[in-house]
């Protein structure tokens, strides 16, 4: 089977305004909009680097996204961070009706991990973090 040469399918095209992989896609329940969380580094598209989130009615199309948490992340040079990293945002309701707490309501908890950096190294000292968040979509 090796013999004849096959023509590899073209690769899928990337969906999204992602510059990497996404923390978190989660459902909301009132208006049934999808909000995504992810990491993003200033200069790549993105005026500083942080968390942000955006959201879509059909998973292609996404709205701009907005920063939800400023703060160095791991696709910044430790070397210059000042402040723990923050890395590996989620959104997390406690209220969530899907198994995998695929959905939320109107509020829920932003959860993240900061990471302590000792000059150029991330160390595995880590704390996770959680805020409250309110989730406004508008239809």
């Amino acid at each position: 089977p090796y013999r004849i040469a096959v023509q590899r399918p073209a690769t899928c095209r990337p969906v999204g305004p992602f510059p990497g992989p996404v923390g978190a896609v989660v459902r909301h329940r009132a208006t049934g909009a999808w909000i995504a969380v992810f990491m993003a580094k200033a200069g790549e598209g993105f005026a500083r680097s942080g968390f942000y989130w955006t959201s879509s009615r059909d998973l292609i199309a996404w709205d701009t996204p907005r920063l939800l948490l400023e703060g160095a992340t791991l696709y910044d040079d430790p070397c210059k961070a000042t402040a723990p990293l923050i890395a590996y945002p989620s959104l997390l309701d406690p209220a969530a009706e899907g198994r995998n707490f695929d959905d939320v309501g109107d509020g829920a908890l932003m959860t993240y991990a900061s990471l302590r950096v000792e000059g150029c190294t991330i160390t595995s000292d880590r704390d996770l973090l959680r805020r409250p968040v309110a989730i406004r979509v508008w239809p």
